[in-house]
């Protein structure tokens, strides 16, 4: 079944979507019209780069990275624990003493998916805000983002576990599930963007290795919580995953603020440098300024003289 859907999705991607195939389009341009082909914008870089079968686990490789692989992991833990608290939620609402329908329980799931709606283009203008201000350091255009992910989810998660435990409410849990929805459409824009920004030439790569690692993470984790909720209790289950989250956005953290710090200090170095070229350039303005004065001194002392 993995094989057929798959087919089904390689096979057009192949057939129609020229993006997959422009090395070969532009060498039958230049066969055609060498002239046509060199007008072509970044026709030298498309040249440069022939396509090459990567093997399936490629994506994995990159997530490996050293400067990756905390930061997916952070992503992984976000998203599986989101699927935790949805998956879980029906199995709750059902019981006493909510007695929710299925239609009911359904509408529940709509803070979450508002919340994403939301604040996923915000997630994304505070990682490019982030990145205008350090263009050298690609990671620091995590920083916002981690913060409020590192701070929300974890929050987000205990209210949620203690809120199903005490059988609180049900507003209190729908606001629960709309926090667990901003903590993670805060983060995903911030993560891609920042693997577009590293790996360029490998983005698509790397983001399908994130995706695919967050439905797997997702995968093990309701396993997981669906023994682990019924023989700790919810609370205990999502203090764990709070706090698992809360350890992981603390290391991104320390990461990210250590490349701030350097981006910051490049910055004050240049700012350094142009002002000393600046005032090296004022001093030779002056230097010759002098000189003209003097010279011009000179020679009406000089005409003065023959007069």
């Amino acid at each position: 079944m993995v094989a057929m859907y798959a087919a089904l999705i390689i096979l057009p991607m192949a057939a129609f979507m020229p993006e997959t195939h422009q090395y070969k389009k532009l060498r039958r341009m230049h066969k055609r019209d060498p002239e046509a082909a060199a007008e072509v914008e970044e026709a030298a870089s498309i040249f440069s780069t022939p396509p090459v079968f990567k093997a399936p686990h490629y994506p994995i490789k990159i997530l490996c990275e050293k400067d990756i692989v905390l930061h997916a992991i952070v992503a992984l833990l976000l998203f599986g624990s989101m699927f935790c608290s949805i998956t879980e939620l029906p199995l709750y609402l059902a019981a006493p003493p909510y007695n929710l329908s299925a239609a009911m329980i359904g509408l529940c799931y709509i803070p979450a998916g508002l919340a994403s709606m939301i604040v996923s283009p915000l997630g994304g203008l505070l990682s490019d805000k982030a990145a205008a201000a350090h263009p050298g350091k690609p990671l620091v255009r995590l920083v916002y983002n981690n913060v409020i992910s590192g701070v929300l989810m974890p929050a987000s998660l205990l209210l949620y576990g203690w809120v199903m435990q005490a059988k609180l409410h049900l507003a209190v849990v729908l606001v629960s599930q709309f926090a667990i929805g901003v903590a993670l459409a805060s983060y995903l824009p911030a993560i891609f963007g920042y693997l577009t920004a590293l790996k360029q030439s490998a983005a698509a790569a790397a983001a399908a290795g994130v995706h695919s690692g967050m439905f797997i993470m997702s995968g093990v984790l309701i396993l997981v919580a669906s023994a682990a909720a019924s023989a700790m209790g919810m609370g205990p289950f999502f203090t764990l995953l709070a706090g698992l989250n809360l350890l992981t956005t603390g290391a991104a953290a320390l990461q990210i603020f250590r490349h701030r710090e350097a981006s910051r200090e490049m910055i004050r170095s240049a700012s350094r440098a142009q002002l000393a070229a600046a005032a090296a350039a004022g001093t030779d303005e002056a230097g010759e300024s002098t000189s003209r004065s003097s010279g011009e001194d000179v020679e009406s002392g000089a005409g003065g003289a023959k007069a």
